[in-house]
């Protein structure tokens, strides 16, 4: 279904929007994948030939769940019965956003997702999709909060241990003493790495 051809020039992210985006289908199944697509391409997918090939009953929802990657018109075109969002837990930019989860919500769709659900599966038949997952997202190693410096995600208002594999870019980093020093200034433990 994408990217077209020419590719699409002067969006604000271009890679994004020129994304692969597919269908699979098996049998009576029908699967949507959509990389990291975004409104323009969207936009671009609406107006081409393939506009009819959207229904799907599973969507791999776009950009990690960001804000642009999926949209209540995009919901009404592939009319999906389960959606799959793949992020990592307590990622530095929040995905996935409160709008995305919101719209898909409002379009009654099923919702898994990797920062809460851990590893997915859907199998078919062709006619049926059996959904499997390994529970709670993996975890870091857990550490007392009250011991030493935390990171703080400046963005996310998170905090996390030194040694935790989720620490956010360095540009978005706060420094805080202690766990409680943190909390006082607003930041929330982050479950994976830091105890109650």
């Amino acid at each position: 279904l994408a990217p077209p051809s020419p590719l699409l020039a002067g969006t604000d992210s271009d890679a994004n929007n020129n994304s692969i985006v597919f269908r699979l289908t098996w049998g009576r199944t029908r699967f949507l994948f959509t990389g990291d697509l975004e409104g323009p391409g969207r936009e671009r997918i609406y107006r081409s030939r393939f506009a009819e090939w959207l229904p799907a009953e599973v969507l791999k929802v776009a950009h990690h769940g960001s804000r642009d990657g999926t949209d209540d018109e995009w919901l009404r075109r592939v009319r999906p019965r389960i959606a799959v969002i793949s992020c990592g837990a307590e990622n530095e930019y929040g995905h996935p956003h409160p709008e995305t989860l919101a719209a898909l919500a409002r379009h009654g769709v099923t919702v898994y997702r990797t920062d809460r659900d851990g590893d997915i599966t859907l199998t078919s038949d062709g006619e049926r999709i059996a959904t499997r997952t390994t529970g709670a997202a993996p975890t870091q190693g857990s550490r007392p909060a009250t011991e030493g410096e935390v990171i703080g995600n400046r963005q996310s208002r998170i905090y996390h241990a030194p040694e935790c594999g989720a620490l956010p870019a360095e540009t978005n980093r706060v420094p805080f003493p202690s766990a409680a020093r943190a909390e006082a200034a607003g930041y929330r433990p982050h479950a994976a790495c830091v105890e109650r």
